[in-house]
C-alpha cells in the first residue's frame, strides 16, 4: 500500500506579503500530478510565521515534483519567506 506524504513549508513575513506570494505559486491554480491539496496555515500564536501545508498521494509523487522542470525552474514566490531561524525550511512526512 502506498502512504501519502504531507509537507510543511514553514515561513515567516507580513501577512499580507505572505498571502500575495501563496497565492501566486504555480501549484495553487495549476493541477500538480499527485497533489491532493495545498493550504496556507497562519500561526495563531504569532502574526508572522505560516505554513504551507501540502498532501501529496504519495512520496514519490512529491518527489517527482520536486525533482522535476515545474519546481527547478521556477522559483517560488514564497522562497523570499522561508523561515529557517529553527532549522529546515520544510519538513516531508509520510502519512502512518
Amino acid at each position: 500500500m502506498t502512504k501519502r506524504a504531507r509537507v510543511v513549508v514553514y515561513l515567516k513575513g507580513d501577512v499580507a506579503a505572505v498571502s500575495a506570494a501563496y497565492r501566486q505559486i504555480s501549484w495553487v491554480t495549476t493541477p500538480i500530478d499527485g497533489l491532493l491539496s495545498a493550504e496556507l496555515l497562519c500561526n495563531a500564536e504569532d502574526d508572522s510565521r505560516f505554513a504551507v501545508l501540502s498532501e501529496w498521494a504519495s512520496l514519490q509523487a512529491f518527489r517527482d515534483w520536486q525533482n522535476g522542470p515545474d519546481h527547478q525552474g521556477n522559483p517560488s514566490a514564497v522562497r523570499p519567506f522561508q523561515d529557517r531561524s529553527q532549522g529546515p525550511h520544510y519538513a516531508v512526512y509520510e502519512v502512518d
